[in-house]
This record gives structure tokens, C-alpha cells and sequence, in this order.
């Protein structure tokens, strides 16, 4: 963490305009060009496009490409949990990306949605979370929809931890795990009542 936060630091003296932009795109799986110019423009409108090419080069992505850029998990992390003590401005952040994401994958706008969800103050969080995954787990199991099973292997490890609360986060991480690679694919301390009958349904026959 503290390494991570030290790069953010050493980002932020070089331009400071570039960590707040990496903020407010940090909800997004993937940053394309236009949700970087989209974000800039409505959020950050007094800055210059330089930033634009200031983040994108930056140390804080992992890697990226003519089509968008890959924020660094651990990088990723510490910028969600600062914008989340923003609440108004984590929304507007929010509302962004879904107008530039309205015609993404499912699965790309589902995972957006828990990512805001569980940085969000909202009273129902852990219970909408709830039901995301929970219809998730019904396609895979009800409609053997095994590409839901390798999105859950790549995405539920880099969730917000609020979303371990939720029993359907361990169904579907046991569920997955279980159906695609055999192994335990979120490196957290299992929860106690993990084993229970309402894991069964979850694992493949």
C-alpha cells in the first residue's frame, strides 16, 4: 500500500490534474479515449486535453493500447476509495460512464455497476449487489452460461471489498471457481458459514 500510494504522490507532483482524472475514470474496467475526453470535459472542464495524454502515459497504468488504457489494480483501488468519500462527485463520476459505456458488454456495465454500487452510501448497496450476482449465478446454472463463470474468475478479485459481504460474491466465487479452474479464485479469508447447504446449488454436479 505504501509503495502504491508513493507513485500516486510522485504522479500527483508531476501533474496533479492527471491523478484526479485517473479519480474520476477509476470506476471503469477498461478507459477508452472518449470516457477520458467525456470525464475531462464534464467534471474537470477547466483543465487543458494535455492531461488526457499526461495519464495515459503515465506510471499509473498498466498497460494500454490505441483502442483504451488499464489503470493499475492496486492503483485502482486507492483512487476508488478516495472518490468515494466524494459521495455527489463519485454519481456524477458514475453518470458518466454510463452514458459512455450504454453500449458496452453486459458483463462490462454489470461489474461498473457493483464497483459503484459498493463505493456508493446508498442504504440498499449490499442488497442490489446481492441480486446482481445472485441473477448471475442463475444464468450460469439455469442456462450453463459459461462465459458468466470466466467473467466472475477475472472480475470478482478485483472488486471493492464491501462486496464480500455479500453471500452471493462466495457462491458465485466458490461456483466458478469450482466450474472452471478448480481452485479458490479470491485470496480472502473464507467466511465461516462458506460450507452451508446454500453453497451446493452454486458448485457444478
Amino acid at each position: 500500500m505504501e509503495q502504491t500510494l508513493a507513485l500516486i504522490e510522485q504522479v500527483r507532483n508531476l501533474s496533479p490534474n492527471a491523478v484526479r482524472l485517473a479519480q474520476l475514470v477509476s470506476l471503469a474496467v477498461q478507459v477508452e479515449p472518449e470516457l477520458l475526453r467525456k470525464a475531462r470535459l464534464e467534471l474537470l472542464p477547466r483543465v487543458d486535453a494535455g492531461v488526457e495524454a499526461d495519464l495515459w502515459f503515465s506510471p499509473l497504468v498498466q498497460s494500454e493500447n490505441v483502442l483504451a488504457l488499464v489503470l493499475l489494480p492496486e492503483v485502482e483501488e486507492v483512487l476508488r476509495q478516495q472518490l468515494s468519500e466524494d459521495q455527489r462527485l463519485l454519481d456524477r463520476a458514475w453518470k458518466v460512464l454510463q452514458k459512455v459505456h450504454e453500449n458496452a458488454p453486459p458483463v462490462i456495465r454489470l461489474e461498473e455497476e457493483i464497483i459503484w454500487l459498493a463505493l456508493s452510501k446508498r442504504a440498499d448497496s449490499l442488497e442490489v449487489i446481492e441480486q446482481r450476482l445472485l441473477s448471475v449465478i442463475a444464468a450460469i446454472t439455469k442456462q450453463n452460461r459459461l462465459g458468466l463463470a470466466r467473467w466472475a474468475v477475472s472480475a470478482l478479485p478485483r472488486l471493492p471489498k464491501l462486496t464480500h459481504q455479500s453471500r452471493a460474491f462466495w457462491m458465485l466465487a466458490f461456483g466458478a471457481g469450482a466450474l472452471l479452474s478448480g481452485r479458490q479464485i479470491v485470496r480472502d479469508e473464507i467466511p465461516k458459514n462458506a460450507l452451508e447447504n446454500w453453497l451446493s446449488w452454486a458448485l457444478p454436479k
